[in-house]
């Protein structure tokens, strides 16, 4: 099995592919719960996808509806604002639907290990970082750490919060991006740190209190997933260092 990924510079420019290969050849066959997973990574992946579109969507209807209830726009305008408009609501309805069919399970409290989740949340942008000089450090853990949580809404806030970070560290031309974990018996605090990068103060300061379909996608993206994991009982902070970044979700 083979991954091939485009290898560009800091300033966008196209310098080759790098390819990253998995053995199979011991493989005798692929078992039924393989295949399971394979179905769950592409529904995963769709989700992705369709919260992102989303996220864009909302911004475009914010802006619109704002510059339709302007009185000053020009009469010449308001036409095509209001097609622009219409054609990002339905554009919204038609994602809705494609979220109703990629339901990421029961939102019903359950047991989840924090390395299963942690992984699931990187594979999917893995081969394409790693191709873009971004290294991933997973968290070294002795053991298995368990949450009681709603499985979605963790996988969800997850991906969020590693799509702002792995946007940084492409944008600055690659880095390390590393994970920690700090559990005790009541509690548990996950890292998402990047080395040298540091995060907007739109997001640093980020109030959930002003959530808005009007924020700048990397604030959505980050709102996104405070809320969620608000939703679970949680909190999330994002810092920024001498260092770099960190975003901490406890």
């Amino acid at each position: 099995r083979v991954w091939l990924s485009p290898r560009t510079s800091s300033e966008g420019d196209y310098e080759g592919y790098v390819a990253i290969v998995q053995d199979h050849r011991d493989v005798a066959s692929t078992e039924p719960k393989h295949l399971l997973e394979a179905g769950q990574v592409t529904q995963y992946l769709t989700a992705g996808v369709a919260h992102s579109l989303n996220t864009s969507l909302q911004a475009v209807l914010g802006y619109g509806g704002l510059v339709l209830d302007d009185p000053t726009l020009a009469e010449g305008l308001k036409g095509p604002m209001q097609s622009l408009y219409d054609a990002a609501g339905a554009a919204t309805r038609l994602v809705t639907h494609l979220l109703s069919l990629t339901d990421l399970g029961d939102d019903a409290p359950a047991v989840v290990g924090v390395s299963s989740l942690i992984q699931d949340a990187i594979a999917s942008r893995e081969a394409y970082l790693i191709a873009n000089n971004v290294t991933i450090v997973r968290p070294d853990l002795d053991e298995e750490v368990y949450l009681w949580a709603s499985p979605p809404k963790l996988r969800r806030a997850m991906s969020h919060l590693l799509t702002n970070a792995s946007a940084l560290a492409l944008a600055h031309g690659g880095g390390t991006m590393q994970i920690e974990v700090d559990a005790g018996a009541d509690t548990m605090v996950m890292a998402i740190e990047l080395r040298g990068h540091r995060y907007p103060q739109e997001i640093v300061d980020f109030d959930p209190a002003s959530f808005s379909p009007t924020l700048p996608q990397a604030v959505m993206t980050h709102a996104l997933a405070v809320g969620l994991v608000r939703d679970l009982g949680g909190y999330v902070e994002a810092v920024n260092s001498d260092t770099g970044a960190r975003v901490l979700v406890a």
